[in-house]
């Protein structure tokens, strides 16, 4: 049955009284029928037969989900909540009923409801797909309730069951970012692992956006932890994917950041040669270092002693630190202000 049908079929409906309604069309027909006005933007035809429809087939598990969401659009969120925990467990749209039921808990921010709702939901067999929503709208529930690890572990199990949707791999990564913003993670060994499953997720996204998040996150949790070097092998193993030289915008921000990285991984590198090395502390006089000997204090004598030992490393250190500043301003400063 197409839209058309089913159209014509409820104008039929229309012209009968109910008594011949029952005789005259099945109500897995009607069901289908309205369920494709709903969804094919003639809404208002479902909804002036829809009552018609019911006083018929009162117990039908289609039919009364058409309802439910004629209701939850009106913003009657309770009534299609009742009508929906109506339908009977043998029902074959039971299953369908119960996940529309805990998205109109989600939707009306009863996200403990619509979790609970959805752990039932969960207990029962479905095809991976349906499985894979139902997880996710899980996912999202535990997003607002701010258990970010719990959504993350949600959005990953809904990309493994259904990898095509990007709308899955796109939450993960929201909230793995936030998880790992938030020091949610206590090892890094647990962080890198999550990061591999991203990885491997991305492979399979059909919008490259996405995929280029789970790549961007890597990169932006190794500066995080400062090993520039992890995050330009990512940029690296991007660079040389396949599909790479079908999004030349993206590639080139990819060259441009392998650029800074190298050179960034280059003044961490000279950073820690100097920080190696333990600098004086005390009172200046005001006398440059290297200013006379004789009567130069203990704290000068350090001082130049100091500069002397960091000497090799400094020229190439302030040089690599004012190339950063003029050619990188913005992630210089972005993965100068990070800690951890």
């Amino acid at each position: 049955m197409d839209e058309i049908q089913a159209e014509n079929l409820l104008r039929q409906v229309e012209c009968i009284s109910e008594a011949s309604l029952r005789d005259k069309f099945d109500p897995s027909d009607l069901g289908l029928a309205l369920d494709l006005c709903l969804a094919k933007g003639n809404a208002q035809l479902a909804a002036d037969l829809i009552d018609k429809v019911i006083n018929v087939y009162p117990l039908d598990g289609r039919i009364l989900r058409v309802k439910a969401v004629l209701l939850a659009k009106e913003g009657k969120s309770q009534d299609a909540i009742y009508l929906l925990s109506m339908v009977p467990p043998r029902d074959p749209y039971f299953l369908s009923c119960v996940e529309l039921m805990g998205v109109v808990f989600a939707n009306e921010y009863q996200f403990s409801k619509a979790i609970q709702t959805f752990d039932v939901l969960l207990t029962q067999e479905m095809e991976e797909g349906s499985r894979a929503f139902v997880v996710y709208q899980r996912a999202i529930c535990y997003h607002y309730q701010s258990d970010f690890k719990a959504a993350f572990e949600d959005c990953k199990e809904a990309c493994e069951l259904f990898f095509h949707d990007p709308d899955f791999f796109k939450e993960a990564l929201v909230n793995f970012r936030l998880l790992f913003l938030n020091g949610d993670y206590s090892q890094r060994e647990e962080v890198r692992n999550s990061m591999d499953d991203l990885v491997g997720f991305s492979k399979g996204v059909a919008e490259e956006f996405y995929a280029l998040g789970a790549y961007s996150l890597l990169m932006e949790w190794f500066m995080y932890t400062r090993q520039p070097e992890l995050a330009l092998s990512y940029v690296q193993d991007y660079e040389a994917a396949d599909q790479a030289d079908e999004f030349r915008e993206l590639q080139d921000r990819f060259l441009a950041l392998k650029t800074f990285l190298q050179y960034y991984e280059a003044y961490l590198s000279l950073k820690a040669c100097i920080q190696s090395v333990q600098k004086p502390t005390g009172p200046l006089t005001g006398r440059k270092p290297g200013e006379g000997v004789k009567g130069m204090s203990r704290y000068e004598s350090e001082m130049e002693d100091y500069f002397r030992k960091i000497a090799p490393w400094k020229g190439d250190f302030d040089r690599l630190k004012s190339q950063l500043n003029e050619q990188f301003e913005s992630e210089f400063n972005f993965y100068e202000a990070f800690t951890f």
